[in-house]
């Protein structure tokens, strides 16, 4: 049984790559209560200086983004003109992290990538040097999904389009489970 005090945040990430070095530059949240009904949601494409104030930038993403670009189709002039900075970006989730946290224990963040989206959300902070507000265990969705017969989705490669696919496949694997029957108010 999900602590009825536990909020979630379905979280997911488009970046620069895979590697650690990579940038996270598009963030999708969606904060849930236990129920997983919606309580929020916000989107961005985040700003860092190292790729957005200069044409060496330009060059990078060209060529060493252009196997995640391919992925995620986000050309460098979008993102250079709809982007937020990090700092813009941590400090709207922080705002509605604190609003949740009013009402809810912790936030858990949920992803199917968990140490992929926890290492990025990690990396937004730790940059504007942010106190972490998300409880410390980040949850992977994999085996619940595909041990409820959901699968893994066919991803639409854009952070919000993401987590709004695997917040609606892990609704649907709890109601396969049966765990909103057993849910006693």
């Amino acid at each position: 049984m999900i602590n009825k005090n536990w909020a979630f945040c379905v979280c997911d990430f488009e970046t620069t790559g895979i590697s650690n070095e990579s940038f996270p530059i598009e963030v999708g949240c969606i904060w849930t209560d236990y129920k997983f009904n919606v309580l929020n949601t916000y989107e961005s494409l985040v700003k860092w200086t190292a790729l957005a104030d200069n044409s060496l930038a330009k060059n990078c993403w060209i060529n060493e983004e252009l196997s995640a670009f391919k992925i995620h189709n986000i050309s460098y002039e979008h993102y250079k003109f709809f982007s937020l900075p990090v700092k813009d970006v941590v400090n709207k989730i922080k705002m509605i992290n604190s609003n949740i946290l009013e009402k809810y224990k912790r936030i858990i963040l949920i992803s199917d990538n968990a140490k992929f989206e926890s290492f990025h959300m990690q990396k937004m902070y730790d940059s504007v040097t942010e106190k972490w507000d998300f409880h410390y265990c980040t949850w992977d969705t994999n085996l619940l999904l595909e041990g409820c017969g959901v699968g893994d989705p066919k991803p639409a490669h854009r952070a919000f389009a993401d987590a709004a696919l695997l917040h609606t496949n892990i609704v649907r694997s709890l109601e396969r489970i049966g765990y909103y029957s057993s849910i006693k108010e």
